[in-house]
């Protein structure tokens, strides 16, 4: 395939008209295509052609949930996005849709790649997972999809109220199932066998949900298992206050210190939000080779914090963006990601000289991006050797016109609503602004259909939510009135 006549965004930033000849989804050739031979060519005249977004973190199991809540804390949010008891099953069928909403939406305002961070309650089975998986490679989208793990019960993952919670919530909560560690990698093996390397596409890696939810013991063999199958695992880390104060309750030091003691940082390991870190936890982070996801818009609304980002890119740690999930973010638009992360870190200091802006910004949601999902030199950038995941945007639209700088356009102009044609491996999977390989429409209409089903039928779970929300308010409440040895909330308290 060809894709002939577009202006290429280039590395530093500026454009070149030029074609771009693709074989078996790796780009071969740049430059002029007039004496190339070839059937199958995409014209893309009047359109700036840029690599495609990288999503590193969100949550697919949460695409029923979008609007659903707001001013909650990430605490007291889970018990509702998350629901400890009564959560109702979802069918194969449904976790597809539900699966396919957020594909239809990523793919549309051009990203290619994505991190899901896969759970499902109240247990993960190679069907649920499956049902996932299929929608990605029905959708034509590169997915490195995370297997979840927790061996912990809830209470003993973050330190709530006790007195507060009663007997009988208690007895309930016992009496859920929890996998234990090596359940849970068996479940990841039986993914992996499935569904790793599909059409180039399709990846498997390893989810301990986060340190304080899972024993050392499935820490250490998530992190032999991913070392000996070459995968790579995303982990939640110090999202809150209220994690980074569980650390040194539980640990006796910080968590990334406590990871660190397990030898379970390493470059194959990405730390989810990594808001609350020390001065030594970035030492700790640098040293190792791991990285870190930067998901703003989820922190903001859930009262999080800002992850000093500026300190992680000034020690050589490599930091990605994420949208996270739709019931803290609400969107999966990259692009609405990556102005934000482009603004709010000028907000930190006055030295304008230090500011970070639209090249870090868009370096973090594509470049970061690969190497945070294992594929450094292979995707986030245009060039020969490189997989051809492209986006094309119509320059006759109004954040192109006019066209002074592309780089900063892409990024502060909300290109999104600019996306026409989308390709993935080489193949088109968006074109005039619509999925090529699905029936979008008919997809819509019965996701309205089993989302209102689904969170209609969440509602006993939500009850049982409210009766266990004062343990966890007050609990919350206890843990941000504390000392952690850092501070990364913004303004007056």
């Amino acid at each position: 395939m060809i894709v002939q006549g577009g202006q290429v965004l280039q590395p530093d930033g500026t454009t070149r008209e030029q074609d771009i000849r693709i074989e078996a989804g790796i780009i071969t050739e740049l430059g002029s295509g007039s004496d190339w031979e070839d059937d199958d060519f995409v014209d893309a005249r009047g359109r700036l052609v840029a690599p495609g977004l990288i999503n590193t973190h969100c949550h697919s199991n949460e695409n029923f949930f979008k609007g659903c809540f707001d001013n909650l804390p990430l605490e007291l949010w889970l018990l509702f996005s998350y629901p400890l008891l009564a959560t109702p099953r979802q069918t194969p069928r449904e976790i597809y849709v539900r699966t396919m909403l957020g594909c239809i939406e990523m793919l549309k305002s051009g990203c290619t790649t994505v991190v899901d961070f896969l759970y499902e309650f109240p247990d993960m089975t190679d069907e649920s997972v499956g049902a996932a998986m299929q929608a990605y490679l029905d959708s034509g989208m590169r997915v490195l999809l995370i297997v979840s793990a927790s061996d912990t019960v809830y209470y003993e993952t973050t330190p709530i109220a006790m007195e507060l919670l009663t007997p009988e919530l208690k007895a309930k909560i016992d009496a859920e199932p929890i996998p234990s560690a090596e359940e849970s990698l068996q479940l990841t093996d039986a993914v992996r066998r499935r569904w790793h390397g599909v059409e180039n596409r399709l990846m498997v890696g390893l989810g301990p949900s986060g340190p304080q939810r899972c024993s050392d013991r499935q820490l250490q063999l998530s992190a032999e298992y991913a070392a000996r199958h070459d995968l790579h695992l995303h982990i939640h880390t110090l999202e809150t206050k209220m994690q980074a104060y569980s650390g040194h309750l539980y640990y006796g030091k910080t968590i990334v210190e406590h990871l660190s003691e397990l030898h379970f940082l390493s470059p194959r390991v990405s730390l989810n939000h990594a808001i609350w870190l020390t001065e030594h936890d970035i030492e700790l982070i640098a040293a190792s080779g791991a990285s870190t996801t930067h998901n703003l818009l989820s922190n903001f609304k859930l009262g999080s914090g800002i992850s000093p980002v500026p300190e992680l890119l000034a020690r050589g740690i490599n930091v990605s963006l994420g949208t996270d999930g739709k019931s803290s973010n609400d969107s999966q638009d990259m692009y609405e990601v990556v102005k934000t992360v482009a603004l709010v870190h000028k907000t930190q200091q006055p030295e304008f000289t230090t500011w970070l802006g639209a090249a870090e910004a868009w370096r973090m949601g594509t470049l970061g991006g690969a190497k945070s999902v294992g594929m450094e030199g292979q995707v986030g950038t245009i060039a020969e050797g490189q997989r051809a995941d492209l986006v094309l945007f119509d320059l006759a639209t109004v954040p192109f016109i006019p066209l002074n700088n592309p780089l900063q356009q892409l990024v502060y102009c909300l290109s999104s609503r600019s996306v026409d044609t989308v390709v993935v491996e080489g193949q088109v999977v968006v074109k005039d602004g619509l999925l090529t390989r699905v029936n979008e429409r008919d997809l819509l209409q019965e996701g309205t259909e089993l989302g209102r089903s689904y969170v209609s039928r969440s509602e006993q779970a939500f009850e049982l939510a409210r009766g266990i929300f004062p343990s966890v308010a007050a609990g919350y409440r206890h843990a941000v009135g504390q000392e952690v040895g850092v501070d990364r909330f913004i303004g007056k308290r």
